[in-house]
């Protein structure tokens, strides 16, 4: 399976879509022998291209003529799943990542090692029957 995004327009595709292909792989690049679209995507709330924009673009193109679309505050917020696929905010979770990264191997350069503890809170957070609750001083304890 391989999720597709914007930039595998030219296929006819679309963005957001899952295809199931069969190809052979070559050296550089896969030889496409039959590709099937498993899963096509709603129409989503908002589009990547127009949440990347800023205002100064926006206001660049009223000048010139052209009408693009101006995703508000409030639309970047309630669809943050989305938001979170602009150009801006990857760059940001890289540079986080990066300054992780950077403790991370400090640390581990000074004898440092990683843990990864369970962690008790007192309210489940996630449903079902994959939660896992515990007596903890007397009261309901979740393992997160």
């Amino acid at each position: 399976m391989l999720g597709l995004g914007n930039e595998n327009i030219g296929w006819g595709l679309g963005g957001s879509k899952v295809v199931f292909l069969l190809g052979i792989l070559g050296r550089l690049m896969v030889q496409v022998r039959k590709l099937y679209c498993v899963s096509k995507a709603v129409v989503l709330p908002i589009n990547v291209e127009d949440a990347a924009r800023s205002d100064v673009e926006i206001e660049k193109a009223l000048q010139a003529g052209e009408t693009l679309v101006r995703v508000n505050q409030d639309t970047h917020l309630n669809n943050r799943v989305l938001d979170l696929r602009t150009p801006a905010n990857q760059g940001i979770f890289r540079i986080q990542n990066q300054v992780g990264n950077i403790f991370r191997q400090f640390l581990i350069s000074e004898g440092f090692f990683e843990i990864h503890s369970p962690k008790l809170i007192a309210g489940s957070s996630e449903g079902g029957a994959t939660v896992f609750r515990l007596n903890y001083k007397g009261q309901d304890a979740y393992l997160a």
